[in-house]
C-alpha cells in the first residue's frame, strides 16, 4: 500500500466544481472506453492510399457497434511534406493530406482512382509522395471554381473567422513552395513574416494563396461533418495540441517575438540517456505572450474546439517547467525555465567571490541564465571532471549551495506550480474543450496536486505506472512498487501503450531479448495473474486480457491504440508484432509514422462476431453506452447532463506515479 495514498473522497466527482466543471458536466463522469488512431493509418475501399477526414464517420460507425466513447488522434495539423505530426508548420492549420478527394467538387475522380491504385497495395504510408499527388488533384479541382469562391458565403466566413492566422499561413505556405520547401531561415528574401510582407506575398500570389485558404476551408468543413456526425451518435472526438511548434512553421517566422530562437527545449540528462535530448524546438517568451493578451493561445484553441471535444495537451510539463537549451549545444547545458536563479548575491553569501565566480563561468559550472548577472548551475555538475578540478575547499562551499542546483526540484517546487496553474488555468478559461495531459517523464510533486486542482486528466501508461518513493521514504525502506488499474486516479486516461512504444505484443518480445526482459516477463505475469507460465509470445487471448484489466480500472477515460484491438483477433495479428510501431523516438527511420491498418474498416464494421466480443468487453467493465454507474456516479448525475455515460470505477488507492517517455522525432 503507498503509504500517501488518498484519504480524500473521490476526485472525479469533485471535478464537476473545478475550472473545467462544465466539461465535465457536458460530457460526464462515467468511465468511458475509446480507440487512439493515427489518421493517416485507416484503411478504407473509398481512400487515396492514406486516412482521410471523412474515413472517420466509419471509424465512427465501429465504435458504436463496439460500445466506444471516444475517437483519439495525432495532431492534424498540416505538416508540410514532413510525415511527423509532431513537426506541424502551422498552429492552427489542418493537413490537407488528409483530404478526402471523393467530397471535393471539380475533383477528377478518374486521377483520383489512379492515386489509389498506386498506393493503396502499400503496407506502409510513402507521405511525400502521396501528399504531392493529391496536392497535384487538389490545385486542378481548385483551378476550375477559384473564380467563383468570392460569391460563397461558407468560403467568406470561414476567411472572415479564420482572419487571425489564414493569412500568416498561405504566405508562408506560398514561400516554402518558391523556395522548394527549404526552411524559412534560408529567406533571404523573406527572413520574417511582417505584416507588410505577409500583405504583399498574399496580393503578389493571390492565386497560390488562394489556393491554401480554399484547402482549409475544406478542411474545416469535412472536419466539422465528422464532429457533428461523431455527436450524433454519442462519440467524442479527442484531438492533441502539441505543447511546442516546429522551429520551421509560420507562427514562428511571422511572430518570432513569441519564441525563443536562441533555446530549445529537450530533456536533461537521465538514465536513459546520459546526454540527455535535444528537440530543436524553440521555446516560448511568455512575457511576450501576455502582453499580447495571450491572443495567439486563445485563438489557436477557439480554431481547434471547432473540431475536438476533447483535447490531449502533449508535454503539459513544458507549462510547469521546460528544459531550455542553447541552440546549439549540448542539452547537459540546459537549464530548466523558469527556475530560481543564482545571482551574485547569492554566491557571495556562501563565500564564492568573484574570481572563484569567473572560474566556474569558464568551466561551464555556472551557465548564464540569459539575464544579467543571473546564472543556473550545470546539471549534476559534481559529478564532471571540471568539478573535481577544484579545491576540496571550494568543492565544499558549492555542496552546501546544493538548494540551488538544477536537480533538486524542492526549491523550484513553488515558481513551477504557480506558472503551470496560472496557463493551465488560461487554457482552461478560455475554451469548451475539456483539457487531458500528457504528463509522463519525470514529474514534479508539484504537477499532479495542480492538475488534480484544476480537473484536468493525466496520463497513465500500464507497463510504466509505479509508485516511486521520495529519499526519505527510501531511507525509511519504502519500495517502489506497481500500480494497477485497479488503483489509478479516477480522473486519469489509462492505456497499456503509446505511440512512441512497442505494441503488447511487440513488447513482449522485446522483453524476450534480454536477461533482465526476462525477468520482466517474469513479473508482469505475475501482475496479470496469468498461472500457466510465463509466455514466449503474447496470443489474441493474452492481448485481451491486457485490456480486460485496463478496460476494469478506475481511470474515467481509458483509450487503446486500435493495434491493441485488432490483435485481439488471431487473423489480424501482424506476423511482426516490431512492425506495428508508430515511431521509435531518436531514431530517424522511414517505417516511424507510415503505419498502416491491416484491415479496412468496411470489413471491421462488418465483422459481427468480433465487434460483439468487444463490445461484451467494454459493457463488462461497465464503460461505454449505457454502462451500469456507482452511486458516486449518481450522486452528481443531476449535474451530469451529457449524454456520454457509463460507470465509475470502484475500489483501490489513489498513488503518486513517474513515469517515462522519449520525445518524437
Amino acid at each position: 500500500m503507498d503509504p500517501r495514498a488518498s484519504r480524500l473522497k473521490d476526485p472525479l466527482p469533485a471535478a464537476l466544481h473545478t475550472v473545467n466543471g462544465g466539461k465535465w458536466r457536458r460530457i460526464g463522469i462515467d468511465r468511458k472506453a475509446g480507440v487512439l488512431v493515427p489518421l493517416w493509418s485507416l484503411r478504407t475501399r473509398r481512400n487515396s492510399g492514406i486516412g482521410e477526414v471523412l474515413d472517420l464517420e466509419l471509424l465512427v460507425d465501429w465504435c458504436v457497434k463496439t460500445r466506444q466513447n471516444i475517437i483519439q488522434l495525432l495532431p492534424a495539423n498540416d505538416t508540410g511534406y514532413d510525415a511527423p505530426p509532431y513537426c506541424s508548420c502551422s498552429a492552427f492549420a489542418m493537413n490537407p493530406t488528409y483530404l478526402s478527394l471523393h467530397d471535393i467538387p471539380g475533383i477528377d475522380l478518374e486521377e483520383v482512382r489512379k492515386v489509389r491504385e498506386a498506393f493503396e497495395p502499400a503496407d506502409r504510408i510513402v507521405y511525400y509522395k502521396i501528399r504531392g499527388e493529391k496536392m497535384r488533384l487538389l490545385w486542378e479541382a481548385y483551378v476550375k471554381v477559384k473564380d467563383h469562391l468570392a460569391r460563397d458565403e461558407s468560403y467568406t466566413r470561414f476567411c472572415r473567422d479564420s482572419a487571425y492566422w489564414m493569412d500568416v499561413y498561405s504566405a508562408f505556405m506560398v514561400l516554402k513552395d518558391k523556395h522548394e520547401q527549404r526552411s524559412w531561415r534560408t529567406w533571404e528574401d523573406a527572413p520574417v513574416g511582417t505584416p507588410e510582407l505577409v500583405r504583399d506575398t498574399v496580393r503578389r500570389y493571390a492565386d497560390e494563396a488562394g489556393f491554401y485558404r480554399f484547402l482549409q476551408w475544406h478542411l474545416d468543413r469535412q472536419w466539422r461533418r465528422v464532429r457533428r456526425y461523431a455527436n450524433d451518435r454519442g462519440v467524442l472526438i479527442k484531438g492533441d495540441i502539441p505543447y511546442l511548434l516546429n522551429n520551421d512553421a509560420a507562427d514562428v517566422w511571422a511572430l518570432p517575438e513569441y519564441f525563443r530562437l536562441d533555446l530549445v527545449a529537450g530533456c536533461p540528462p537521465d538514465f536513459y540517456n546520459a546526454e540527455g535530448q535535444y528537440w530543436s524546438f524553440p521555446t516560448y517568451r511568455w512575457d511576450a505572450l501576455e502582453r499580447d493578451q495571450n491572443r495567439w493561445w486563445i485563438e489557436r484553441l477557439r480554431h481547434a474546439e471547432r473540431y475536438f471535444d476533447i483535447f490531449r495537451i502533449d508535454h503539459v510539463l513544458g507549462f510547469f517547467r521546460i528544459w531550455s537549451i542553447p541552440a546549439g549545444e549540448s542539452a547537459v547545458y540546459g537549464q530548466f525555465v523558469p527556475s530560481v536563479l543564482v545571482t551574485p548575491d547569492v554566491l557571495r553569501h556562501h563565500g564564492i567571490s568573484g574570481d572563484e565566480e569567473r572560474d566556474l563561468i569558464a568551466r561551464k559550472i555556472l551557465l548564464s541564465a540569459g539575464r544579467r548577472d543571473s546564472y543556473a548551475f550545470k546539471w549534476k555538475f559534481i559529478q564532471d571532471e571540471s568539478f573535481r578540478g577544484l579545491s576540496e575547499d571550494l568543492q565544499g562551499r558549492l555542496r552546501g549551495m546544493e538548494n540551488y542546483f538544477s536537480e533538486n526540484e524542492e526549491i523550484q517546487s513553488d515558481l513551477w506550480r504557480d506558472h503551470g496553474k496560472k496557463w493551465l488555468s488560461l487554457l482552461s478559461q478560455n475554451t469548451k474543450m475539456l483539457i487531458c495531459a500528457e504528463d509522463l517523464g519525470t514529474v514534479p510533486a508539484c504537477v499532479r496536486p495542480t492538475l488534480l486542482e484544476l480537473g484536468i486528466t493525466r496520463l497513465l501508461v500500464d507497463r510504466w505506472t509505479k509508485f516511486v518513493p521520495t529519499k526519505r521514504e527510501l531511507a525509511e525502506g519504502v519500495q517502489e512498487s506497481w500500480i494497477e488499474p485497479g488503483q489509478y486516479d479516477p480522473v486519469s486516461v489509462s492505456s497499456p501503450s503509446n505511440h512512441d512504444m512497442p505494441t503488447l505484443r511487440g513488447w513482449w518480445i522485446e522483453l524476450g531479448q534480454t536477461e533482465e526482459g526476462r525477468r520482466d516477463r517474469e513479473e508482469q505475469t505475475r501482475r496479470f495473474g496469468w498461472t500457466l507460465g510465463v509466455p514466449d509470445w503474447l496470443d489474441a487471448d493474452a492481448v485481451r486480457s491486457i485490456l480486460q484489466r485496463n478496460l476494469n480500472g478506475r481511470s474515467v477515460f481509458t483509450i487503446f491504440f486500435i493495434q491493441e484491438i485488432l490483435d485481439t483477433n488471431p487473423s489480424w495479428q501482424n506476423p511482426d508484432p516490431a512492425a506495428d510501431r508508430v515511431n521509435l523516438p531518436g531514431v530517424f527511420s522511414e517505417s516511424n509514422w507510415s503505419w498502416r491498418m491491416r484491415v479496412c474498416l468496411e470489413d471491421l464494421c462488418a465483422a459481427d462476431d468480433f465487434n460483439r466480443g468487444y463490445a461484451a468487453m467494454v459493457r463488462q467493465s461497465g464503460r461505454g453506452f449505457g454502462g451500469r454507474r456507482s452511486r458516486s456516479d449518481a450522486r452528481g448525475a443531476e449535474e451530469s447532463s451529457g449524454k456520454f455515460r457509463g460507470r465509475s470505477g470502484r475500489g483501490g488507492s489513489r498513488r503518486s506515479a513517474r513515469s517515462r517517455r522519449g520525445r518524437p522525432t
